[in-house]
């Protein structure tokens, strides 16, 4: 048993108690994503717990310490953090800590049922997109068309690379038209040297090799 699946371990003994119910937990990119009845309420990473948080939320958990969780993908600095971490605060005082778990838990299946109301899809309902670009997605820590339209197309390729997957660039136009609501052979040569350019800007920040479109 490697040290982080011990460590996982010890975090879903803790909840599990503290819940009196299962717990699971699955490998991101970065952390584990930690999941309760099939939904993702937090981020654990070195040792530390992140509950996903929004509103109100949020303002109880600053006030009892907590801070945002550091891994911020830029376009979605606009918007803030979605996770926040459980500070010694609140880690001290068990009732306090199982009270911000089922709160973090309440609000995000209230989000899926809103979001449920409009139309469940999943990432490899999109169009162009399989169940294997789903689980591909999944290991850098998109889980759900929300999430992936947030992340954008260009941003969730370069994870991808980030991570050391080799990909034809035929995913980036596959992962455009999905977001697009078209078949990617639609996208133009126009449109793949505009994205092209996008794309090499993004690998450069991220200090990887521009990848040539033609």
């Amino acid at each position: 048993m490697t040290q982080q699946t011990e460590n996982t371990a010890e975090i879903l003994a803790l909840l599990r108690r503290l819940l009196n119910s299962d717990v699971t937990s699955r490998p991101l990119f970065i952390g584990h994503g930690i999941f309760y009845d099939g939904t993702m309420f937090a981020i654990y990473q070195k040792r530390e717990l992140y509950l996903k948080a929004d509103g109100d939320l949020i303002d109880e958990l600053l006030a009892h310490g907590s801070y945002p969780w550091a891994y911020i993908p830029r376009n979605n600095m606009r918007k803030g953090p979605k996770y926040y971490h459980v500070s010694d605060k609140i880690k001290n005082d068990e009732a306090l800590y199982k009270r911000f778990v089922e709160l973090s838990i309440e609000q995000v299946k209230d989000g899926k049922k809103t979001s449920g109301l409009t139309k469940q899809i999943t990432i490899k309902d999109l169009p162009n997109l399989t169940i294997k670009h789903e689980r591909m997605l999944a290991k850098v820590g998109i889980l759900t068309v929300s999430e992936f339209r947030e992340k954008g197309a260009i941003e969730a390729y370069v994870e991808l690379i980030k991570s050391g997957m080799l990909l034809s660039i035929t995913v980036l136009w596959k992962f455009v038209g999905a977001l697009q609501n078209r078949n990617f052979l639609l996208i133009t040569n126009k449109e793949k040297e505009d994205i092209g350019v996008k794309l090499n800007e993004v690998l450069a920040r991220e200090g990887l090799k521009a990848i040539k479109i033609n």
